[in-house]
């Protein structure tokens, strides 16, 4: 990618003046933490969505690259299993978990007091005839900004990018939640999820996590 490209989203992630950025520790959201963290500073926070459908150690990993990037994380427990329309595993589930998982981080950047939810779908992804998480994007309109779209940038771009700033998520492989190891048409559930996962059952980190120049903290959310 250009460093030209890099700029003008960085502008437009500027203009902003504050964003809460949608966080898993992927290469896509590492590096758009990282760019938005660059310009917005403590204005800028990485929020994770913890929920039965990611695997703790995703988790941890996402813990990982937001200390390692500096910026301010918090973590929000959601459970998309109180979604009927979800649960019942058809093929446009993606869309659903997307449109809820979206909400919710609007709700939390509104209460805030953000400007701005930013997510990191890219330019690669939108291509092809089932992309129902992305049509739960493009419904959100202006509420969600979506840089990578905006200026057309590719996963192979993105990952150029995240080599450039050193980060720990350049090569690291795209990774899926654990509804997709469920065939279509069979119930998603707890049980479900749990058989798919060795993981503890309900796992759940009760805690915030504040990073910073001088290293992480954890606090109790009050």
């Amino acid at each position: 990618m250009t460093n030209e490209k890099i700029e003008l989203i960085k502008e437009a992630i500027k203009a902003r003046e504050s964003a809460v950025i949608a966080f898993s520790g992927g290469v896509d959201s590492a590096t758009l933490a990282a760019l938005a963290f660059e310009v917005l500073g403590k204005k800028a926070l990485a929020v994770t969505i913890n929920s039965p459908l990611f695997p703790k150690k995703q988790l941890e990993t996402a813990v990982e690259t937001a200390c390692e990037i500096g910026i301010e994380h918090k973590i929000l427990s959601f459970s998309q299993l109180s979604l009927p329309y979800f649960s019942a595993n058809r093929i446009n589930r993606c869309y659903f978990c997307k449109k809820a998982l979206l909400e919710t981080l609007l709700d939390f950047s509104e209460k805030a007091g953000y400007n701005a939810v930013l997510e990191g779908t890219n330019y690669s992804e939108i291509h092809g005839e089932n992309r129902p998480g992305y049509r739960a994007v493009q419904e959100a309109g202006e509420k969600i900004f979506s840089p990578f779209l905006e200026f057309n940038v590719t996963k192979e771009e993105i990952r150029e990018v995240a080599s450039k700033l050193s980060l720990s998520a350049a090569n690291r492989p795209s990774a899926s939640c654990l509804a997709t190891r469920i065939p279509y048409g069979k119930p998603i559930t707890a049980e479900a999820l749990q058989k798919k996962s060795k993981k503890p059952k309900n796992f759940f980190f009760p805690w915030v996590l504040l990073s910073s120049e001088s290293g992480c903290t954890k606090i109790s959310p009050g």
